[in-house]
Parts: structure tokens; C-alpha cells; sequence
């Protein structure tokens, strides 16, 4: 892990003067020289650009060859609404698609701060519909789409089954790798893990006045802050994955509290001894090795029952 954290840091908080476009462009360079080789049976070659209310948006797909029709996973990378893309995320969505056995869609949507809230979360609304719209010839089964996605992305996770819910689309689950489901920077964890490691308090700070700069408007919308909506009730089964050393950790805490509290299935893991964005650390340490592979049990086992409970019925 140290060497992972290392490997990062540049782009999670030695750069404090960097634009925008450049912490992109070191994510990029950094993420592909630190890809492993992608598993032969594994089909990320498909990208496709899906009409979107504010702007168009990017998606690539990642498939294992030859599977039948399955479960899919809507994916939203992290990067604190700022950088990332799906090749930052490649080597954790492949992963996913092999060890899970889902499609993995994984989105490239805009980023702060061009593209403010609540672009993004259009876009993934968008790119959701479109799935639901078009499962068939994805090879996906309808009835066992989930939504997920880390830090950044899985606040965008988050909003979106909030957004699903009202609207009456069904989602089999959701997966919220150390989540920000508010912007309330006095919890304790901002204190305790100020300086990081990997996140900071500061970045996060400005990662927050990039994607909503209006406290009063923006960062009190449900979609932006799904922990501050009226009711939790009806939503999916979650997989919440905590990192203990997080400044974001306990609202990530607070939302799975929320989440039980309305009588919603959680399952939370506390990531002991690990930082923010350990998932994409497998190939550095066992234990973040052993936390993917925890969720892509509960993936898989998810999907499963489903699939039994569709057949049933």
C-alpha cells in the first residue's frame, strides 16, 4: 500500500497549484503505466457515445467473451468530480467484469469545474435510461442492473438510486466504495485525517467548491447530497465499502445508518487500516486485494439471487 500511495500522490495532493487539466492528464499517465495486462477473455473495446440533456457522454464497456446474458454494473469512477475517466478505473471495472461475471458500462462524464452539478448526474441518468432502453442488445439482463462507483462516483451512485426510486425504474443494488454523501466538512473524520494520507481535507474542500460551489442551492440538493434526502425508503440493497483512514468516512457512516434506518439492506465493510481509494490498489496490498474480492462476492451473489428470485416468480 505504501507503494500505491506513493505512486499517487502526485496526483492526490503534491499538486496544490495544478489546473484541472493537468491533474487529468498526470491521472491518465499515471493510471496507464500502472494498468496490469487485461485478462484475454475480457472485451473492453466498445465505446459508445449516448445522447445526454446537457452534453453527450462517453461510456466503454467491459465484458467477459462469451457470456450469456447477465447482470451489468453502472459504473462512476471517483476523482473528486475533477479528473478520472474509465481508463483511470480500467484495471478495477475489469476486474469487476471477471471476477463478478457483470457488464461493467463505466462512464465518462463531465467534470468540475466546466461541467458543475448537476451535469453529471444528468448524464447518468441518461446513460441509465439507456441501458434499461436497450439491455437486450447489451447482452444484459434488465432485471439485474446495479449502479456503483467510488468516492466521487459513488456519491453520483448514490444520487442516482435516489433518482431511480422516483422515478419507478428498478435497481437489483448498489455499490458505494468510501462515498461522499454530503458536504459536511466539521464530522470528525475531516479532522482526524486532515493530511490524508492520499485525500486531504483541503482537497476535498476544493473538490466540493469545484463540483458545487452554491452552499445554499447546490450542496442541499438530495442529488448532490443524497444524505440529505427526505426519505432512504425503497431504495436498493447496498455494498457501502468504508476506508478507515478518510476524512469522508463518516459520511459515508451517516448514509448507511440513513439507509438501515429506512429499513434498506447494508452491508458495510470498515476498510481497517486502508486510505481512500484502496480498491484501486489490489495489485499493492492483500488487504485491499481481499476487499475487491469481498465485493465481487457480494456482486456475484446478488446477481445470483435475483436471477432466482426473476425465475421464481
Amino acid at each position: 500500500m505504501v507503494r500505491y500511495i506513493r505512486a499517487l500522490s502526485r496526483i492526490a495532493g503534491d499538486m496544490p497549484t495544478a489546473s484541472p487539466r493537468m491533474r487529468r492528464e498526470v491521472a491518465e499517465k499515471q493510471a496507464q503505466v500502472m494498468r496490469s495486462e487485461s485478462d484475454p477473455r475480457l472485451d473492453a473495446d466498445r465505446v459508445i457515445w449516448i445522447d445526454s440533456a446537457p452534453v453527450p457522454v462517453r461510456v466503454r464497456l467491459f465484458q467477459k467473451r462469451g457470456d450469456g446474458c447477465g447482470p451489468a454494473l453502472l459504473f462512476m469512477h471517483g476523482g473528486g468530480w475533477e479528473i478520472g475517466s474509465p481508463e483511470t478505473h480500467w484495471e478495477l471495472t475489469a476486474t469487476l467484469a471477471m471476477r463478478a461475471g457483470v457488464s461493467v458500462i463505466s462512464v465518462d462524464y463531465a467534470l468540475a469545474p466546466e461541467h458543475r452539478f448537476p451535469t453529471a448526474h444528468q448524464q447518468c441518468q441518461s446513460v441509465l435510461r439507456w441501458i434499461l432502453s436497450n439491455a437486450s442488445e447489451l447482452n444484459v439482463d434488465r432485471s439485474r442492473v446495479f449502479v456503483g462507483g467510488d468516492s466521487a462516483g459513488a456519491n453520483l451512485a448514490a444520487s442516482l438510486t435516489l433518482y431511480a426510486r422516483n422515478e419507478g425504474l428498478s435497481l437489483a443494488g448498489q455499490i458505494l466504495a468510501y462515498p461522499i454523501c454530503d458536504f459536511d466538512v466539521t464530522r470528525p473524520s475531516y479532522r482526524t485525517w486532515a493530511n490524508g494520507p492520499l485525500l486531504t481535507a483541503a482537497r476535498m474542500r476544493s473538490c466540493i467548491s469545484a463540483y458545487c460551489p452554491d452552499p445554499q442551492v447546490q450542496r442541499t440538493n438530495p442529488f448532490a447530497a443524497p444524505l440529505l434526502a427526505s426519505s432512504h425508503a425503497g431504495l436498493p440493497p447496498a455494498y457501502i465499502a468504508l476506508a478507515e483512514f478518510d476524512p469522508v468516512r463518516d459520511s459515508g457512516l451517516a448514509y448507511a445508518g440513513a439507509l438501515m434506518r429506512s429499513g434498506g439492506a447494508v452491508t458495510l465493510t470498515d476498510g481497517t487500516g486502508l486510505p481512500h481509494g484502496y480498491l484501486r490498489a489490489g495489485a499493492y496490498s492483500k488487504a485491499a486485494a481481499r476487499e475487491i474480492d469481498a465485493l465481487c462476492d457480494w456482486l456475484k451473489d446478488m446477481g445470483s439471487a435475483v436471477a432466482t428470485l426473476s425465475t421464481a416468480r
